[in-house]
């Protein structure tokens, strides 16, 4: 599933508005895009992207997407070649090599968007009115019961979620950690590196971190940076219980019985 959702941030030289191809694991930008978010030169964003797979910082197999529009034929009525689009992973990386303090702003926008389409299956585009915005007192009222009957529901969710996240992150020890996500990235897949990837750039966002260029300095994985630098593994395992929770909930039952 994904969706255009627009991305609103004020540069030295104004407002400027992107549109943001958005996934249920990732987000996507153009060179073009990606230049703009970033106020420098096209040549420069694709320098640094060369730059950071020369470096090994990044796979291009898997931060890069060509993706076609059918609307766009050429001269022989064909579709045109495919446009590359480089995800989050990428954009953060080329954003703290360029612009940092707008890297860090567009990764709070993108994790709570991905977040939203995560847990409601869509992205509020702003088509109803707050209540308050409404001037029929009648459609007003209507409104706002339906907002309450909204946070109503999303309390409800919240408590059910910490309620089994303590369930599950109770009792662990880091090598019993280790060994549960271990299993659960390989839980009903051949390609457990997708699920890796999505468990880092998760963690990556809501910790403010680029687990890539760290554990390159530390010359050691980016599972031991978590647990031996940065001592935060309980923190990637409560990460995993989100994003993973019937498989988590699986495989400690295996492992522990409980």
């Amino acid at each position: 599933m994904s969706i255009i959702k627009t991305y609103t941030t004020e540069l030295e030289n104004g407002i400027i508005n992107i549109d943001v191809k958005v996934e249920t694991e990732t987000v996507w930008l153009t060179q073009k895009h990606l230049a703009k978010l970033f106020n420098c030169d096209i040549s420069n964003i694709s320098n640094h992207i060369k730059n950071i797979y020369n470096d090994g910082e990044l796979e291009e197999t898997s931060t890069c997407e060509e993706i076609k529009n059918a609307e766009q034929i050429n001269n022989l009525g064909l579709p045109k070649q495919g446009i590359k689009h480089y995800n989050l992973d990428m954009i953060i990386s080329l954003g703290f090599r360029v612009n940092s303090k707008e890297a860090v702003k567009f990764r709070k926008w993108a994790n709570a968007v991905i977040k939203e389409l995560l847990t409601t299956g869509r992205v509020d585009l702003n088509s109803k009115l707050d209540s308050y915005m409404i001037e029929d007192k009648r459609e007003r009222a209507l409104r706002w019961i339906e907002e309450l009957d909204e946070r109503k529901a999303l309390v409800a969710e919240v408590v059910h979620k910490t309620e089994v996240l303590t369930a599950l992150t109770d009792g662990l020890d880091f090598k019993q950690i280790r060994q549960v996500l271990n299993k659960v990235v390989r839980r009903n897949t051949n390609n457990f590196q997708t699920k890796w990837r999505q468990l880092y750039s998760h963690f990556e966002m809501i910790h403010h971190c680029n687990l890539s260029l760290m554990s390159e300095r530390k010359k050691c994985s980016k599972l031991d940076y978590i647990e031996k630098h940065l001592n935060k593994l309980p923190e990637l395992y409560k990460v995993a219980v989100k994003l993973f929770e019937t498989d988590v909930t699986v495989i400690r039952k295996e492992l522990f019985g409980n």
